[in-house]
C-alpha cells in the first residue's frame, strides 16, 4: 500500500509539473472542482499544476469558482 501510495505523488506531481509549465509567468487561473490533495495522495490532479507553477517562480491569481465540502450541505 505503501508503495502505491508513494507512486500515486510521483504520478501526480510529474502531471502537475507540465500543467504548470503550460501557465504563463503571470496571469489567472480559473478553477471549478476541486481535484485536489484530499482526493490524490496530497499533491491534487487538476489542481496540482497550481502549486507546481509557483513551485517554478511562476505568480499567477486562483479564482475557485466553488468551494468543495464546506459549501455542499447548503447546495
Amino acid at each position: 500500500m505503501r508503495n502505491a501510495m508513494y507512486n500515486e505523488t510521483l504520478r501526480v506531481q510529474s502531471h502537475g509539473a507540465f500543467g504548470g509549465s503550460l501557465l504563463p509567468d503571470e496571469g489567472g487561473v480559473l478553477t471549478h472542482c476541486n481535484a485536489g490533495a484530499l482526493a490524490t495522495c496530497g499533491y491534487g490532479t487538476a489542481l496540482g499544476v497550481i502549486p507546481a507553477a509557483v513551485e517554478q517562480g511562476k505568480e499567477f491569481t486562483s479564482m475557485p469558482t466553488r468551494r468543495g465540502p464546506f459549501c455542499k450541505e447548503h447546495a
